[in-house]
């Protein structure tokens, strides 16, 4: 019965612990432009913001900033987004 109690409680605290895998992001993918200046996009049905700023070469964070998109980064279709 002990050594189930102990053997629980190892289990329990090795679950505790995460190793995060942090990768330096890679180049733009084939087919991903730089937006110029001005240039924006409009939301179609299905779009998230990561997806967007990926398809562009841009980060979701900075799409999100630069258009007052706040968590949870909801988007909707027909909105415009800055794409600078």
């Amino acid at each position: 019965m002990r050594m189930a109690i102990v053997l629980v409680a190892a289990v329990m605290l090795a679950a505790c612990g995460s190793s995060r895998v942090v990768r330096e992001a890679g180049p733009p993918r084939a087919g991903a432009s730089t937006p110029r200046p001005g240039q924006a996009v409009t939301v179609q049905r299905g779009d998230t913001v990561y997806r967007l700023a990926v398809n562009h070469g841009i980060s979701p964070l900075d799409l999100a900033m630069w258009n007052g998109i706040s968590p949870p980064y909801t988007i909707y279709p027909g909105q415009r987004l800055r794409l600078y």
